[in-house]
């Protein structure tokens, strides 16, 4: 019966869809929306697009592209003569077809190169123009040399570097070898011709070029001599045979050594009968259903017929109720849509539900009743879970995609669906069994809601931000790191659990998976006379009336539990003569004040550097605590915390200065014993006692003669140096019960305490409960720390959260000579095959020898353990796991690879007047002596399976440390060989003499090993370079190892590297992977190689020794693997950082959730299938192979704008990529809204099939245009058109003959007056910029990678390339060098943004020009940075989300200066602002530290205090020459509709009209129709105004709006400082609706007497609508304390005290903060000033600058300089009406209605 029911529900839904479908198709209202690129798309794109995603792969990849698409060069060439005879069409079906042919010749041919999971995705995304940006990229590269290159024969030409020479082949030249003479010039010609490029037009000048030689071929390509310098660029079409020629030309010239590099990049001459604009895809299209509350519609198109919004055909209203023959209807329903029903019997069904749902498309539906609206998730998973049951997941998925993408329609019929039994039964228990639900905490720990999920890295879906170009790429980078694991060739079985740990390790990351557990280091061992406690909870008689017992913890608590206990421990290691050191102190100190219930230890620096005296400190402190007490030592730390933080500068705090800070902290605590004299100014009488005593004693610490006493508390000094040096404790950090925090010179860290905090207490109570501490415990800091098994010394991998992991190729550890320590003489054979590898690339130094010795004794001792262990003993060490799992026990092999010369292999003659030539030569012949030293010890001691017994071990480490002591540069080696034979024992020393050494082999060996693991740690980039430190790789985790110079210590352990770090590194790497891993690999060792031949392994001799290398290089492999997934995968470390995937760091493990949700199956009576989960498999004749790798899950809420997003990819993943997928349907389970108040459609190739069906569109039609297809829309409505854009879009309306924002219907049409059909409305939106966006923030000094603050106001400025590099090479004035300034914008203090408007090119991103320059430079050793110029290159080539990091830091004697000196501008009047003004030029005193304050004990933190960092006051904008007085008024608005650009326009004419001075008009453009702006051009012309048109992109960060009115009011206030350039200095905004009756320019001189802002306040002189001004009572009236509330229609902006004070930062926390709150800030431009008010003062205009009929009186009317047409609260009278009879009569020189009707005769007359 349930089956049945179901399937007749089904049939239901179907049949009235398509009679629905059948009816729209005849009322046929549609709306068709699409995006045009500002470049064309060339026919034969598709060839360098392929290249491009070749490239992404590799750069070898590319050339053999390049090869490929040589081999049919005629193919290519007679499609390009066929294109440019003319005589044939692009669009003809012969050229279309070749077209065709030629597209799968490039297909292939990348097919071939490219694994075959990743055909489909270059499919899709060269179909989704995903690198049309990139192909327009090098277009704009190419346009500099396009004149000189025309006439080259098939487009293709070369630039010569020196000089810019362009040349081109000619069609008589065919070999390659006189190719080559004519593209090379002769040196003189060369020199002659010599300039400064820019660096941008230089070959192989980024990582967006593709430069040959190959990757695989640089390490054998020479060049030498002054050829080195010279270079190529080569420009044409891939294939073409022009190209090729070229190519292969260019090619031998850089194997010949003739020029040292080449690049290739696109260029494609243009077709003229193909130039046609862009069409995008990758965007979706919201048709919002609008409010018509009030009537705000332009009624100058429909005049003669009213407002017919809601008026519809009456033959058409009677058809739509039930006016049918169903009988003819059912005739055109395929007969399997009946589902076993006759025709006969659906009848009545259809009639009730075809009425409920043409009811619910021809009402409101806002208008549905709440209590219909509870179940609408759950219904809609019936709907979807029927479908399933009666046909397939995939037919599910297309029903659910009809749901969400028209909601409207089908919502009242789905609010009448009864949901089963078992569906409801299955959501209750998922969600209560898995913890899991929308809106519970869980959620976001199993299957975070409203994400794709690939391979458990989430893409968020609900975000406005999605961009489906991120997660192509995100796909891409998931099968590129899977293809490594699939290139193992490994069982499946093992290949599936290797997966599973990496997705638990990334998993760990968040929080899931295996368990990622605190570090903690035991910060008490060694410190019992070195830290200082400051309190005691459990003895101090503060804290007694505290609770004792730890029970208290067990209560609920909204902050930190006290107690008198001491249950945290805080210590810091400070250096209180730093600013940084005195920051902390003093922090602590306010804790300490407030009695939190932490106790506070000290340990100080007591090194002294450079001119400071800190040693000098270290014994004044423990003078003064042992002569007085804790309590006067604790006043003295603290007197001089206060003094550095005041002071200028720290120079002088010697010991003479550091004396009487002693002998005035001993006097005033003298005379205010235990008071707070230290804080108090003036100073006190100074008692004669304690003057002397103090004198006295400091006498005693430093007396003037060299006695005894001298090293009075040196103890002190040497313990405390001694237990830093121990434990590794960074300066200026602080541990929490043993958890390390670094804190950084701008306080980062400190923000982090309370946080910490609140997560120990959780951690502590955890520990309670499982009866691990209690009340017995007597020291619960040693209790703590040894539950955590806590570390002994501290080490920066602690620090990272994504570690670094290198895999290091089987062939590359092949080549490593590794040692063994087995302690006991075995056979390879017998020793497990499984070992874990650690290779250190080291110095040839005596660092580099100690570091080697270092590693080999951390290597045996744990050879040591592991004996224990196996047998049976005792270890001092915990054998558990991470996971409580057995700790596994597994041999180390060492290796070490020495940094070695390029020169040892080459002839080593030298001119003896060549003196740095000889010395390279001498060094390198040391280098070959010392290795040969060592391998004769090697060869004498170490056995050739590698395996090294105690003795051999023991011999080793002596050889080394021996080096590590001995060794110099200058060393004689002769002496080294003698004096170590004597340092060996006989029998080694004998072996040694006897091992014959083949120097040669060993020399290049070491050159070969060298050269590969610097390519493979640094990059083929770096590999040449010089390294200055050693770097460790264990099983594939890389750390570098600092190295000291030979003059900076003496001793042997100088190195940086110490075995307890190896110990740390073993154990986290152990916890991490290896306890999971060895036993997979031992397990796999034993299977597959127990007898016979190896699986899986067949290219091994079989041999012990093969085995042992191949099952421990596999170990490493996996370990390099597993590590790396979190991060994308492997990459070197590189000058530019670690490299990593775009797709966010962590990962889920959602297999076990999944696991559990099918598992309820079973458990469900009468379930016929989850409702929840669905398996969507590829089409059956899917070409492609299956994606074993790509586990895709896809969680969403149906009935959210991420369900109408995720409806959309399905298809896209499954039919088009053709790749399984999981849904998972996560619905709410109580609506109360209405959901989904739009029709949604996304935009691919194929996304109009969703609407072919209906529509009747042909299949060619839908696959060539890309565009948003709408139809069967209800004609009631009036929609709004809202668009769902990448990131980096910024678009807008170019071709639109309707109202977007009010599309409606009269009773005759609703499509476009010119459309052919009546009900067809087209829209077209262009791309008008891709943003640039990123941080900013202030590196310390230079070298820092490290950022800080962001450099608040900094201006920076965006600069084409090609024009930048003009200025230069001209070196022209300052304001005329910027000239080609493409954008310019500010620093944001909120997270350091900025934000720039670009297009595909090259541009070079820079400080402006002005204070910015002189302050601020950009940090060199960026990404990026041009570190001649000192700029920073940007390739804008994607329309992927990229964040650019850039960091700055203030030139050399300008640290103290900020942007903008001293504000000399008047006070405000207004108290508050007064005191806040000048807390604002406090200098130095309670900046961070209030700011600190604030974060850490709450209270509200004022604007002004936190950010005070001002921009320059001239504001200029780099590339606009500033005037010298700019006399224009600038005026903003903004506006959306026809009605209200109907309205913008008389407010523009009425500000010009009363106007003594000209006018520039600023207009939003985000809204702006197409017809307006050609308007506003006529209207600029005939009344002499200018018009200026700005835009933003909401940032990501900052809570985003839905409704668009909202919006609007959200860019009118929150971007003010960002939305204008520079130069501009002064705004005043008007609103669109207001009339404008005085001269502004009153308005423009205004002393704002210091606001950065001026509003009118409300009228309050209308009796009727007192009762409507909600700031007059409740919490607003509490709020404001007195202030008035002003109207928002108004406003005048001092830009450059608004950049200057910050305001726009401040104003967007606020925002942030409240808007969190969804009933806050309802109206938010309005509300948000008045509620700053506090923070950001506003200045009061007089009232009569804006009179509304609303608020205002009628008397007042006379006087008003502004009528503003604000709705009135009463009624809802329509705009236009009201503009009508408002602005009419003798108070108006026009009356509205005259002013509109010259604004139409005008353009009326401009056509």
């Amino acid at each position: 019966l349930i089956v049945t029911a179901m399937r007749t529900l089904s049939s239901v839904f179907v049949i009235v869809a398509l009679i629905l479908g059948y009816l729209g198709s005849t009322l046929a209202r549609s709306v068709t929306v699409d995006v045009r690129a500002p470049w064309h798309r060339h026919p034969l794109s598709f060839i360098p697009e392929i290249s491009e995603f070749v490239f992404d792969g590799t750069a070898d990849a590319f050339w053999n592209y390049v090869d490929g698409m040589c081999a049919h060069s005629k193919k290519v060439d007679d499609v390009i003569l066929q294109m440019r005879s003319g005589n044939v069409s692009v669009h003809s079906e012969t050229l279309s077809d070749q077209i065709s042919e030629l597209q799968s010749v490039a297909f292939e041919a990348a097919s071939n190169i490219t694994s075959k999971p990743m055909h489909t995705l270059m499919h899709t995304m060269v179909d989704f123009g995903h690198y049309s940006p990139a192909i327009q990229f090098f277009e704009t590269l190419a346009s500099k040399y396009a004149d000189a290159g025309s006439t080259c024969e098939g487009g293709a030409f070369v630039v010569l570097f020196p000089g810019e020479k362009v040349v081109c082949s000619s069609s008589g030249l065919t070999d390659s070898e006189n190719i080559l003479e004519r593209l090379i010039p002769s040196k003189s010609s060369l020199a002659s011709s010599m300039q400064d490029e820019d660096v941008g037009d230089a070959a192989g000048s980024s990582e967006w070029d593709h430069s040959f030689p190959r990757e695989s071929s640089q390490q054998s390509t020479s060049t030498t001599g002054a050829q080195h310098t010279r270079k190529a660029v080569l420009y044409g079409l891939v294939g073409s045979s022009a190209f090729c020629k070229l190519h292969q030309g260019l090619a031998n010239a850089v194997e010949a050594g003739q020029l040292a590099e080449y690049s290739a990049r696109h260029h494609l001459q243009p077709v003229a009968s193909a130039q046609s604009a862009a069409s995008l895809q990758g965007f979706g299209v919201f048709l919002d259903i609008k409010n018509m509350e009030y009537k705000n519609v332009d009624d100058a198109s429909s005049a003669s017929s009213g407002d017919s919004s809601t008026t519809v055909d009456p033959s058409i209203a009677d058809w739509d109720t039930l006016g049918l023959n169903f009988e003819k209807v059912l005739q055109n329903v395929p007969a399997s849509a009946f589902q076993e029903r006759t025709k006969e019997e659906l009848v009545p069904l259809l009639r009730d539900q075809l009425t409920q749902a043409q009811a619910g498309a021809g009402a409101e539906d806002s208008t549905m009743k709440v209590w219909k609206m509870h179940d609408l998730g759950l219904q809609t998973l019936q709907q979807v879970r029927t479908t399933a049951t009666l046909s397939t997941s995939n037919a599910a998925m297309q029903k659910l995609q009809e749901i969400v993408h028209n909601f409207p329609r089908y919502a009242s019929m789905i609010s009448a669906t009864k949901v089963s039994a078992a569906v409801r039964e299955e959501v209750a228990q998922f969600y209560q069994t898995a913890g899991v639900g929308m809106g519970m905490m869980g959620m976001s720990q199993a299957l975070p809601p409203n994400s794709v999920l690939i391979n458990g890295r989430r893409t968020d879906l609900s975000v406005s931000t999605f961009n489906i170009f991120d997660l192509l790429v995100d796909i891409r980078s998931e099968l590129a790191v899977t293809s490594k694991l699939a290139a193992l060739n490994l069982p499946k079985l093992v290949k599936t659990q290797v997966a599973r740990i990496a997705t638990n390790v990334g998993a760990a990351a968040q929080g899931q998976g295996v368990s990622q557990k605190q570090v903690r280091i035991d910060v008490s061992k060694g410190g019992k006379h070195v830290v200082s406690f400051l309190n005691n909870l459990e003895k101090d008689a503060t804290y007694r009336h505290l609770p004792r017992s730890l029970r208290t913890l067990l209560q609920p608590a909204w902050s930190l539990t006290a107690l008198s206990r001491n249950l945290y421990t805080l210590i810091l290691v400070v250096d209180p003569l730093t600013q940084s050191g005195a920051n902390m102190l003093m922090q602590i100190y306010m804790m300490m004040q407030q009695q939190y219930p932490v106790r506070f230890g000290l340990v100080f620096n007591c090194v002294s550097t450079g001119p400071h005296a800190q040693e000098d400190f270290c014994r004044l402190f423990a003078q003064m605590r042992t002569k007085h007490s804790m309590e006067y030592a604790t006043s003295f730390v603290l007197s001089l915390a206060q003094t550095v933080m005041e002071g200028d500068e720290p120079a002088a705090f010697d010991r003479e200065f550091l004396s009487r800070i002693y002998t005035g902290t001993v006097e005033a605590m003298s005379e205010q014993a235990g008071g707070d004299s230290w804080m108090s100014s003036g100073s006190s009488a100074v008692a004669a006692t304690a003057k002397t005593a103090a004198v006295k004693e400091v006498a005693e610490l430093f007396p003037t003669s060299a006695t005894s006493a001298a090293l009075l508390h040196a103890d002190f000094v040497s313990n405390t140096t001694a237990y830093l040096t121990a434990r590794n404790l960074p300066m200026n950090s602080y541990s929490l019960n043993g958890i390390v925090v670094r804190v950084g010179e701008d306080g980062q860290g400190l923000h982090m305490m309370m946080q910490l905090l609140g997560r120990e207490q959780h951690h502590v109570t955890s520990l309670y409960r499982r009866k691990l501490i209690t009340d017995k415990t007597k020291s619960l800091f040693s209790a703590i720390l040894a539950q955590a098994k806590a570390y002994n010394r501290y080490h920066s991998m602690l620090d990272e959260t994504e570690p670094l992991y290198v895999d290091l190729s089987a062939e590359l550890l092949a080549s490593v000579d590794f040692v063994i320590p087995a302690l006991k003489d075995v056979d390879v054979a017998a020793l497990d095959p499984v070992v874990s590898t650690t290779v250190l690339h080291l110095p040839l130094s005596r660092q580099g020898f100690a570091a080697a010795a270092t590693a080999l004794r951390w290597a045996i001792a744990t050879a040591e353990k592991n004996i224990v262990a196996t047998s049976g003993g005792d270890s001092d060490q915990d054998e558990d796991g991470e996971d409580g799992s057995p700790a596994v026990h597994v041999h180390q092999r060492v290796g070490f690879v020495w940094q070695v010369d390029a020169s040892l292999s080459s002839d080593r003659t030298c001119d003896a007047t060549q003196s740095e030539s000889c010395a390279a030569q001498d060094s390198a012949a040391q280098q070959e002596s010392v290795l040969k030293l060592l391998a004769q010890v090697r060869a004498a001691l170490v056995a050739p399976s590698h395996v090294c017994g105690a003795s051999c071990a023991a011999e080793l480490v002596k050889a080394y440390q021996f080096l590590s002591e001995k060794f110099t540069d200058n060393a004689s080696t002769e002496d080294l060989f003698k004096n170590l034979f004597g340092v060996l024992t006989p029998s080694a020393s004998a072996a040694w003499t006897n091992a014959e050494i083949d120097v040669q082999d060993v020399v290049s060996k070491a050159g070969v090993s060298h050269k590969a693991i610097s390519a493979a740690l640094f990059g083929a980039d770096e590999a040449s370079s010089a390294v200055q430190s050693a770097t460790l790789v264990h099983n594939g985790r890389t750390l570098i190892v600092p190295m000291q110079n030979d003059d900076e210590s003496e001793e042997s352990s100088a190195s940086g590297l110490y075995e307890e770090d190896l110990v740390l590194l073993t154990s986290l790497e152990g916890e991490r992977l290896a306890n999971q891993l060895v036993p997979l690999v031992r397990s796999l060792a034993q299977r597959e190689c127990s007898s016979g031949p190896c699986a899986h392994t067949q290219h091994l001799k079989h041999s012990p020794l093969d085995k042992h290398h191949y099952f421990s290089a596999l170990l490493q492999q996996l370990s390099a693997y597993c590590g790396s997934y979190n991060a994308g995968g492997t990459g070197p470390v590189g000058a530019g950082g670690r490299k990593t995937s775009k797709g966010g760091s962590h990962r889920y493990d959602v297999e076990s959730t999944i696991d559990q949700l099918e598992g309820l199956q079973g458990q469900i009576s009468g379930s016929a299938g989850s409702a929840l989960l669905y398996r969507i498999e590829p089409p059956a004749a899917s070409f492609a192979s299956p994606v074993d790798d790509l586990q895709i899950v896809i969680v969403v809420d149906p009935l959210t704008t991420a369900g109408q997003r995720a409806a959309a990819l399905i298809p896209l993943l499954s039919e088009q990529l053709q790749y399984a997928l999981t849904v998972v349907l996560m619905p709410r389970l109580d609506i109360s809204d209405f959901p989904l108040q739009n029709f949604y459609r996304f935009v691919t190739a194929h996304s109009g099939a969703e609407e072919a069906s209906v529509a009747d569109v042909s299949a060619a039609h839908v696959a060539s245009t890309a565009a948003a297809r709408f139809t069967s829309l209800p004609r009631q409505h009036t929609l709004t058109v809202r668009m769902d854009t990448p990131e980096p879009w910024n678009v807008q309306s170019s071709v639109a003959q309707q109202d977007i924002d009010n599309l409606r219907c009269t009773a005759t049409q609703c499509g476009d007056p010119s459309s052919a059909s009546p009900d067809s409305t087209a829209v077209t939106y262009a791309l008008k910029n891709v943003l640039v966006a990123g941080q900013c923030f202030e590196g310390g000094a230079a070298g820092s990678r490290y950022g800080g603050m962001p450099p608040n106001g900094l201006q920076l400025t965006l600069t084409q390339a090609q024009q930048h590099a003009s200025s230069r090479a001209n070196s022209t004035s300052t304001a005329n060098a910027a000239a080609g300034s493409y954008a310019d914008t500010l620093v944001m203090q909120n997270l350091g943004y900025f934000q720039l408007q670009a297009n595909p090119g090259l541009f070079v991103l820079d400080t402006a020009q002005g204070r910015a320059t002189e302050i601020y430079q950009l940090q060199a050793d960026q990404p990026g940075v041009d570190a001649a110029s000192g700029v920073k290159y940007i390739a804008v080539r994607s329309f992927e989300d990229v964040i650019h990091r850039l960091l700055v830091h203030k030139r050399a004697g300008k640290e103290h200066l900020s942007l903008l000196g001293e504000d000399d501008a008047t006070v405000p009047a207004d108290s508050e602002a007064a005191e806040l003004h000048g807390k604002k030029n406090t200098k130095g005193k309670g900046g961070l530290l209030s700011s600190l304050s604030k974060s850490l004990f709450g209270g509200s933190s004022s604007a002004e205090e936190a950010e005070t960092v001002a921009v320059e006051a001239a504001g200029v904008r780099a590339g606009v020459t500033e005037e010298a007085e700019d006399d224009r008024i600038h005026v903003f608005s903004l506006a959306t509709g026809h009605m209200y650009e109907r309205l913008l326009r008389i407010m523009m004419l009425s500000v010009t009209r009363h106007s003594s001075k000209p006018v520039k008009f600023w207009l939003f453009e985000n809204y702006l129709s197409p017809t307006f702006k050609q308007s506003a051009a006529v209207m600029a012309a005939q009344y002499g105004f200018e018009v200026g048109y700005v835009t933003y992109k909401w940032p990501q960060w900052l809570t985003q709006q839905t409704q668009q009115q909202r919006i609007i009011w959200g860019y009118k206030i929150l971007f003010l400082d960002v939305l204008f350039p520079l130069n501009v200095k002064k705004v005043i905004y008007v609103d669109a609706d207001q009339v404008v009756r005085a001269d502004l320019k009153e308005l423009w001189d205004l002393d704002l007497q210091g606001h950065a802002y001026a509003y009118t306040p409300f009228c309050t002189s209308r009796e009727e609508t007192l009762g409507f001004q909600f700031w007059q009572q409740g919490y607003w009236k509490d709020h404001l304390r007195g202030r008035p509330y002003h109207i928002s229609a108004l406003y005048v902006v001092d830009l450059q005290r608004f950049r200057r004070n910050a305001v726009g930062d401040s104003l967007r926390a606020i925002y942030d903060q409240l808007s969190r709150d969804p009933n806050s800030l309802a109206n938010l431009d309005q509300d948000l000033p008045n509620y700053a008010q506090h923070q950001v003062p506003i200045f009061s205009l007089p009232q009569e600058w804006l009179w509304c009929e609303s608020w205002c009186s009628d008397d007042s009317k006379s006087t008003a300089k502004t009528i503003d047409l604000c709705n009135n609260p009463l009624h809802k009278e329509p705009k236009l009406d009201m503009a009508r009879r408002v602005v009419s009569g003798e108070l108006f020189n026009q009356s509205w209605v005259q002013l509109d009707d010259e604004i139409r005769t005008t353009l009326l007359a401009q056509g």
